[in-house]
């Protein structure tokens, strides 16, 4: 066999008949989906998939509070100051309209 082939990681990996049954043998998140059967997806620590593990119950602690109020800031296009320049864009194009209108 090649060096090369030697230093592939995938040979440094147990093979996949030792693998396999730890795999299915993980908790299984088991909420109903909409066909109204388990779902069969493999279960978080929460006992539920990453598909249903509900909704996130935001910040508790007082730092997470915090960096989320200032991750709330008004960015880009709803930007106070964008809201400036295009209220001063539309009063131009405005006058241009009307300037155009008069003669």
């Amino acid at each position: 066999m090649p060096e090369k082939v030697k230093d592939n990681p995938m040979h440094r990996l147990p093979d996949w008949r030792i693998t396999l049954p730890l795999a299915q043998a993980c908790l299984r998140c088991g909420a109903r989906t909409r066909s109204g059967a388990a779902c069969k997806a493999s279960a978080m620590l929460d006992g539920r998939c990453r598909m249903h593990g509900g909704k996130s119950t935001g910040p508790k602690t007082a730092e997470g509070l915090e960096r989320i109020r200032r991750a709330r800031t008004r960015h880009g296009c709803y930007s106070e100051e964008y809201r400036r320049m295009m209220k001063a864009v539309r009063a131009l194009s405005a006058d241009a309209s009307r300037l155009i209108d008069e003669t």
